[in-house]
């Protein structure tokens, strides 16, 4: 909730004062695909099933790719 990061933000500052600096940027992914559609979308896993947005088994399989690292685009480099 919204809420619980304004919290969270505030006791931080709070914490380390007025020369704490915290920069937050949106899921560029997120948005491109927003742009495309709406609605809940499958992203292919490492597994090589797609996996619906929002269920558990895509964070699972979303969690899988940014621990164990991944080919972009195919290249072969993790």
């Amino acid at each position: 909730m919204v809420v619980n990061l304004i919290s969270a933000l505030k006791t931080l500052k709070a914490k380390y004062g007025n020369d704490f600096v915290l920069t937050m940027a949106p899921e560029t992914f997120f948005v491109q695909l927003g742009h495309q559609f709406y609605g809940p979308g499958p992203i292919m896993g490492l597994d090589g099933q797609y996996h619906t947005m929002g269920t558990a088994d895509f964070h699972t399989a979303m969690t899988d790719m940014v621990l164990t690292g991944f080919p972009v685009a195919g290249d072969g480099h993790g």
